[in-house]
């Protein structure tokens, strides 16, 4: 789990309270993740192995990440919390 959320908060780095708090407890969130890491390391492999970018396995894994960031985003929008400091408790 912890190269998804590295992966995700490298994408999103202001983010990084809400995409813990969602890999914690959402698993659709996660699985997003785990694609999302899974893409990266197979794009880093074919960059390290120099495959042409413009191969069309390396244009669909390009396209699935754009995908899977898209889909993070929406995700992440839908539990905005905001900087902690911001947060406060007041009695009634």
């Amino acid at each position: 789990m912890k190269d998804m959320v590295q992966a995700v908060t490298r994408r999103f780095p202001d983010q990084e309270r809400e995409i813990r708090f969602l890999m914690a407890s959402n698993e659709a969130f996660r699985e997003l993740g785990r694609d999302y890491a899974d893409v990266l390391s197979a794009l880093s492999h074919g960059a390290r192995a120099n495959v042409d970018p413009d191969d069309q396995t390396q244009q669909e894994l390009q396209r699935l990440r754009r995908e899977l960031e898209h889909d993070l985003a929406t995700q992440l929008a839908s539990v905005a919390m905001g900087p902690a400091d911001n947060r406060r408790t007041e009695s009634p």
